[in-house]
């Protein structure tokens, strides 16, 4: 293992999501935004052939410049837009990995919405989601964390972690299941139980809808309708 330029300590096994496990999840996270499927499988393979045998397996939170530069180091001059190209991907994992929780000052009680701002929006635009009585009835008795988060992790007044889904998912030992996957569970059951139309289903999901000319014309994000959608097509399946 030490060979191998791996560190053993970091490759037992941990509950703490690795590298891979989050680059991994990145890539299919980003699979709808790839300009095609060779630029995808490209990303992945950069990550796959110069990072994964260096820091793969270490747990996310233990990867630092020391270890991004072990894996930049050995091509940097013999291949350096390839190391350039790498370090930007292991810098969006990283990017992903960090913390990055709704907060209370997003949401709003009296209209029953929670305004994403676009800072934290993969698409760069503020995305609005319309709260129904069973959201509602999850998260207001949170309040009385009186934290800045509405969902808190496990260290007092920081948010819980983007990759709190994955560690759930490992530490319950369910195959064939993953993060994203429960957004794409969500695109089927729109479409095939609660029978939203097309461009309901894709926004609230936030992705863009139509060509860019029918963007410029069609502005609404159709949150009525995505609300409609959430109040009586989830009715039974939430709590």
């Amino acid at each position: 293992m030490a060979k191998q330029g791996l560190t053993p300590r970091f490759n037992a096994s941990l509950e703490i999501p690795t590298f891979e496990d989050v680059a991994k999840q990145v890539h299919i996270d980003r699979m709808p935004t790839w300009k095609n499927a060779k630029h995808g499988q490209q990303w992945i393979n950069t990550l796959r052939d110069y990072a994964f045998p260096k820091i793969g397996r270490m747990p996310i939170d233990s990867v630092d410049q020391a270890e991004v530069m072990m894996c930049l180091g050995p091509i940097w001059t013999e291949k350096h837009e390839t190391a350039k190209r790498l370090a930007q991907r292991i810098k969006t994992v990283l990017d992903v990995a960090k913390a990055k929780g709704m907060r209370w000052e997003e949401v709003d009680l009296e209209k029953r919405l929670w305004l994403c701002p676009e800072e934290r929006m993969k698409g760069g635009e503020e995305h609005r989601v319309p709260l129904t009585d069973e959201m509602l009835a999850i998260i207001e008795p949170l309040r009385a964390m009186q934290s800045e988060y509405v969902f808190e992790g496990q260290k007092r007044n920081k948010p819980l972690s983007n990759m709190s889904m994955l560690m759930l998912l490992r530490r319950m030992n369910v195959e064939g299941v993953t993060v994203h996957g429960f957004r794409s569970t969500f695109r089927d059951w729109a479409g095939e139980v609660a029978g939203a139309p097309r461009e309901v289903a894709e926004m609230s999901l936030s992705h863009k809808v139509g060509s860019d000319v029918e963007r410029a014309y069609a502005r609404s994000d159709l949150l009525d309708r995505r609300r409609l959608c959430c109040t009586n097509g989830l009715r039974g399946f939430i709590l």
